[in-house]
């Protein structure tokens, strides 16, 4: 994740504390995938990927309002937007992951619909906690 500091330390403006927080739901994904496929057979893993990425696009969404820089106007637009992006990143990932393990497609349309709805609603989440807690400090 230090690259992805090194990138908010240069671009303090708004797209650059959006992509922070996409690159480092989508690298949360990632790691936590991994970590679960070194004890558990990738058929296993595949019923945590929901819980994986909705804790990941609320981390996103938090990420997206606890950050310093630029204040982000269309706060509920754009922390679905976050979610939805991160989504995208983390399917097109742990498809091309699947298919590298298991050999086969493991989502279809329907996961990935699945999955968009999951992102959007706990991104929002996340984003309304940081909100709430941001106006009690």
């Amino acid at each position: 994740m230090w690259i992805s500091e090194s990138f908010l330390k240069k671009n303090r403006s708004k797209f650059g504390q959006m992509a922070h927080c996409v690159l480092v739901g989508a690298g949360g994904t990632v790691v936590l995938l991994l970590f679960l496929l070194t004890f558990l057979h990738p058929c296993e893993v595949i019923n945590f990927v929901p819980w994986i990425l909705g804790f990941n696009s609320a981390l996103a969404g938090y990420m997206l309002f606890n950050r310093p820089g630029e204040p982000i106007g269309h706060k509920h637009r754009t922390s679905i937007a976050i979610g939805m992006i991160h989504i995208l990143i983390s399917y097109l990932v742990l498809t091309s992951l699947f298919l590298h393990l298991i050999g086969e497609q493991v989502f279809n349309k329907w996961d990935l619909l699945y999955f968009l709805f999951i992102g959007a609603a706990c991104s929002e989440l996340g984003a309304m906690l940081a909100i709430k807690y941001l106006k009690l400090s």
